[in-house]
């Protein structure tokens, strides 16, 4: 299963790129798999044990001005077909309580 999530940044592309790469890695459960500013592209993985079971969370960046920034975030769950309790919410909403404490 995979879900998608926007998510907008009144900030910069490379301030947006940093409070999020800094987000994902303050989630507790969550590995660093790869990031590159150029390209926009950040993953993260959800470590077994964590409760929630394994899982991919990849942002997506992408510019819409000097000062807005589009985040796609898809969490994916390679062994779930649906998703009754909302777990790719649940993983999305971590990412995003770390988001938005750094930009409010």
């Amino acid at each position: 299963m995979k879900k998608y999530f926007e998510l907008k940044l009144p900030r910069s592309y490379q301030d947006s790129f940093k409070i999020i790469n800094e987000s994902g890695q303050e989630v507790s459960g969550w590995s660093l798999v790869g990031a590159d500013v150029e390209t926009g592209f950040i993953e993260w993985k959800q470590i077994f044990w964590s409760g929630y079971g394994f899982a991919k969370i990849i942002a997506k960046l992408t510019e819409i001005d000097d000062q807005n920034t589009l985040a796609t975030i898809s969490v994916y769950r390679p062994i779930q077909v649906w998703d009754p309790a909302k777990i790719c919410e649940k993983l999305f909403k971590k990412l995003e309580r770390e988001i938005l404490k750094k930009i409010n």
